[in-house]
């Protein structure tokens, strides 16, 4: 079997089982490249930008000062956490902003709002099609310690689009595991807390222990293969457009079937149990 750089097997086109695969290569012809939620020209790699980058894009009172980079228990306070949506909140305001053919954050282009289309077909498509595996759900049920789980995402995120539903998964089959999702730029401060690399990167998950809001860990913005595919193409493309490239992301998530996020928060929770 023919294999790409990585090990994996070789795919020569995307997946096109649902109306969100076909839809990627009308969107890398309207200038959004799927997958990532950048438009055309503005690559950041994943549904991320550096700090100063993003920070260009806010006025007044976020602007930005090392006062914003707190400690934990300062950042993360039940009064935030009560503005927090569930699963079925956040894909609730997807429908609503995009019935005002809106998506969320301060950029309004077309280019995201499409790309927001396309992220809500997709986690149409993994509500219904993600299997946890048995093992994994034994652990979950296992976790006999309260936990929030909060995830900083944004709507047009393509990454947080195909991890989430897995995620949602997760917390679902323990009651004492809440999830619950922040909208990062309207949270700057929570963001800067977290940032991956210097950027503001998410998806990005953080545990935190229900009663005390004392952190566990964290994971994200993406499965670690995931990510070392955008770490080794941002250090050599390899003749690879970034056209080529985001088609190899998206390939990759269809091919991975959520098995990889999975088997990383199997590992987590073993270590966030004992914290």
């Amino acid at each position: 079997m023919a294999t790409d750089e990585f090990g994996n097997p070789a795919f020569t086109k995307i997946n096109q089982d649902s109306e969100a695969d076909k839809n990627d290569f009308d969107l890398l012809a309207a200038g959004v490249h799927p997958n990532i939620g950048w438009p055309a020209g503005n690559f950041g790699h994943g549904c991320e930008v550096s700090s100063e980058r993003f920070l260009s894009r806010f006025e007044g009172p976020y602007l930005y000062s090392t006062d914003m980079i707190a400690d934990v228990p300062t950042v993360i306070t039940p009064q935030l956490l009560s503005h927090a949506m569930t699963y079925e909140q956040y894909r609730t305001l997807m429908d609503d902003l995009l019935a005002q053919h809106r998506t969320t954050g301060p950029d309004q282009s077309e280019a995201l709002v499409k790309y927001t289309e396309l992220n809500r077909h997709r986690m149409r498509k993994w509500d219904k099609i993600v299997v946890l595996n048995p093992e994994f759900v034994q652990l979950l049920t296992a976790v006999d310690k309260p936990m929030i789980w909060l995830v900083l995402t944004e709507a047009w995120c393509g990454d947080a689009a195909q991890n989430l539903p897995a995620i949602a998964k997760m917390a679902e089959a323990n009651p004492l595991i809440q999830l619950r999702l922040l909208l990062r730029d309207e949270h700057p401060a929570v963001m800067d807390a977290y940032l991956t690399g210097g950027s503001r990167s998410i998806p990005k998950l953080i545990a935190l222990e229900s009663e005390t809001l004392r952190e566990l860990g964290t994971w994200g913005p993406r499965p670690a293969e995931a990510q070392q595919l955008v770490v080794d193409y941002k250090h050599n493309p390899n003749g690879r457009t970034r056209e080529q490239f985001y088609e190899q992301m998206h390939a990759w998530y269809a091919r991975d079937q959520a098995r990889q996020v999975q088997m990383e928060f199997a590992q987590l929770l073993r270590t966030w149990k004992t914290v």
